[in-house]
């Protein structure tokens, strides 16, 4: 391979050459009379050590002889560093190019240690036989171990980033709401999350995870309340958002009275606890489905369901396609036995509660898609889903009628549990200021 086949990378008026693990760099110089008239006129050969190599490779060490005459020394000694010469006067200027630092090595594992924990690369990557020697074809110095070695490096990182935490959370003036999640897994049981929402000092908004715990003993409110100690956090918390079916209300009780030991609640503990929309939402689709239950089993037999997972809205998207099909007459029932059809009384009743239930999924996407949705949003669109819901009453059957009753009586008790803080916020929007609360209230 001659020097052309070589000399294929430029950048900068420079030219790189790569062979094994040794970086060989050519440098030009403006052409005079009397020289070289090659396509490099004038090169050196620099080398970075590598175990195990040797410092030039023997084509690489030819061409740089049939382009240039360069001086013995600079030609034959491989040390780690380079003399790149000066393009402007000819003259040697020396930039030492040292093996890097350690300082430069911990910041590279640093760096990695980073990237594993925060994008969730695969740790065991680490032992991969292609990673490495792509590592070293990066920089040759640097060593980032074994699993063992990346597992310490990524729980020394986690704490020094809980510690950051810790402080953001002591020091800073806002107070903070925290919501409650409760996860259902089979192999670990019941798991918490904890995630707190706030206002930072440079007024961005905040959702930070503070704990992501797997109860296998502890009690709910017992693990609400160490947390809140360890991030030292107690005495900032404003209120609390939970769906209604993990806690009890002794339970909150509870928690508000231990809390309020800390610091004083707002309004007498009037907005402690605030119901979660989204579960308020699903609980009511949830409660219409119930009460016809029969008649959605029998659609299930009727078109094709599949497995999907027991999500309301997907239920919902289901039935109105069972509606759909049987209002054009396409509803393939040849090999469906009598007792899975529906009666004309049946298919009136699953019309009337999925056009109730659409008006909640309407709502809910509305609310739940926006990326940044304000009380205001939250309050005016209940609001018109409240008076919907009340229109519905004229036009259905006395069966849907009695479920659409119960809907109302469980919208009832989240309005008056809610309405003061959506209210307190919208009083704060200068498009509402007191139009929205005089006119929902």
């Amino acid at each position: 391979m001659n020097i052309n086949e070589h000399a294929n990378f430029f950048f900068f008026g420079k030219t790189f050459l790569l062979s094994n693990s040794c970086l060989y760099k050519f440098t030009t110089r403006p052409k005079k009379k009397g020289k070289s008239t090659s396509s490099i006129n004038h090169s050196q050969i620099i080398s970075c050590k590598s175990k195990g190599s040797s410092p030039c490779s023997p084509a690489l060490y030819s061409a740089a002889q049939m382009s240039s005459q360069a001086s013995a020394d600079e030609s034959s000694h491989c040390n780690g560093s380079f003399h790149e010469e000066s393009n402007e006067n000819g003259s040697d200027a020396e930039d030492a190019y040292l093996p890097s630092s350690a300082l430069e090595l911990e910041q590279i594992q640093k760096a990695f240690t980073k990237m594993v924990c925060v994008q969730e690369v695969p740790p065991m990557m680490i032992e991969c036989p292609i990673f490495k020697p792509f590592v070293s074809s990066l920089n040759p110095f640097v060593e980032l171990g074994d699993f063992e070695s990346l597992k310490n490096d990524c729980l020394k990182y986690y704490e020094t980033e809980m510690m950051k935490i810790k402080h953001v959370l002591r020091n800073m003036d806002a107070k903070v709401n925290l919501s409650v999640e409760m996860l259902k897994n089979d192999a670990f049981g019941d798991i918490l999350c904890l995630t707190a929402h706030f206002v930072d000092d440079t007024w961005k908004w905040k959702k930070w995870v503070l704990r992501f715990q797997v109860l296998n003993w502890e009690s709910y409110s017992g693990a609400i309340v160490k947390s809140l100690e360890y991030w030292g956090i107690m005495d900032k918390v404003f209120a609390i958002t939970v769906k209604s079916d993990i806690f009890d209300a002794e339970t909150l009780e509870w928690i508000q009275d231990y809390i309020q030991k800390k610091t004083e609640a707002q309004v007498k503990g009037k907005l402690f606890h605030v119901h979660c929309c989204a579960w308020f939402l699903s609980s009511m689709a949830q409660d219409a489905f119930q009460e016809i239950s029969m008649i959605v089993d029998k659609v299930r037999d009727l078109i094709i369901w599949g497995k999907s997972e027991p999500v309301w809205s997907i239920t919902n998207s289901k039935l109105k396609e069972a509606l759909d099909l049987q209002s054009r007459g396409q509803l393939d029932t040849e090999f469906v036995d009598d007792s899975c059809l529906l009666s004309p009384e049946e298919w009136k009743r699953l019309e009337g509660v999925s056009k109730s239930v659409d008006k909640l999924h309407s709502v809910a996407e509305l609310l739940f898609h926006a990326k940044y949705p304000t009380a205001t949003t939250f309050l005016k669109n209940l609001y018109d889903l409240r008076v919907s819901l009340e229109l519905d009453f004229p036009n259905s059957c006395s069966y849907v009628n009695t479920i659409l009753e119960k809907l109302l009586q469980k919208f009832d008790r989240y309005w008056e549990d809610t309405f003061l803080v959506m209210a307190m916020a919208a009083v704060m929007d200068p498009r509402c200021k007191m139009f929205s609360p005089e006119r929902d209230f």
